[in-house]
């Protein structure tokens, strides 16, 4: 009766589509582990790239913000160094108003102080009658330091 019952599962063939189906995903699962492990395996053998044109040295005054670090001075200094110059120029725009509002001024300040170093490099002129970042920095120095 055994035997009966094995021959006839093994002679139904409803279901092999499905076990194809799974081994051909898992083979293609397995290609896909190889690339990927070949790829990665290659990129951690590589050599750290030399420095670009767009990682320029942050300004050398200490920002405002406490949060602020050197690695920030630099990516912001990389990311506006990759900016147009209208978007620089609007980035301008924005933190220089923000660096003379009431609300996070000292990180305007900061921002501003990075991309007017930008527009200098560049020889984009500050727009007429707007002060240097290094003089809306001065007010904040002024004010933390005591009298």
């Amino acid at each position: 009766m055994v035997s009966k019952r094995s021959d006839g599962f093994a002679a139904r063939e409803s279901g092999a589509a499905t076990f194809d189906w799974v081994i051909l995903a898992v083979g293609v699962f397995g290609l896909g582990l190889a690339v990927y492990s070949v790829f990665t395996a290659d990129l951690d053998e590589r050599p750290p790239a030399p420095q670009t044109a767009t990682e320029r040295s942050a300004p050398e005054t200490a920002p405002l913000y406490p949060y602020f670090d050197e690695v920030w001075r630099r990516d912001q200094a990389a990311y506006y160094a990759e900016a147009g110059d209208d978007a620089l120029l609007a980035a301008y725009a924005a933190q220089y108003a923000v660096a003379l509002g009431e609300v996070n001024a000292r990180i305007g300040a900061d921002f501003l102080m990075i991309i007017e170093e930008e527009m200098t490099r560049r020889g984009l002129p500050l727009p007429d009658g707007n002060q240097r970042a290094a003089e809306i920095r001065a007010r904040f120095m002024d004010a933390a330091s005591p009298p």
